[in-house]
């Protein structure tokens, strides 16, 4: 998901409450106030032994921000910066039983 300009605003309030300015030296480097915010909103999602992948499990919304001079990365939740809804919200606002997929449970599509 890209990032909109509201979005960057949302989050740069976020930041200036929660990141003391003075301490916004990068911990790898100690470079001062080279940090670049990513455009976009990744997740990452629950680890599978063996190398799968686990497509219906919980994912965690991250917004990436990176020391531009050492590459080091901070990753900020997007639910608690308030740039992403979560799905229980967005889920308990949708109405009625015509906003929801009929059941598939015991079919199965090859």
């Amino acid at each position: 998901m890209k990032i909109t300009d509201a979005d960057l605003n949302t989050l740069n309030q976020y930041l200036t409450e929660k990141w003391n300015v003075a301490h916004r030296r990068c911990p790898v480097c100690q470079a001062e106030n080279l940090w670049s915010i990513s455009d976009t909103v990744f997740h990452v999602s629950e680890f599978c032994p063996g190398g799968g992948i686990i497509l219906s499990g919980p994912t965690l919304p991250l917004i990436c921000i990176v020391c531009t001079n050492c590459g080091y990365t901070i990753m900020v939740n997007a639910i608690i910066a308030g740039i992403v809804t979560p799905q229980s919200e967005q889920a308990s606002s949708q109405e009625g039983p015509s906003q929801h997929a009929p059941s598939q449970e015991g079919q199965h599509h090859e």
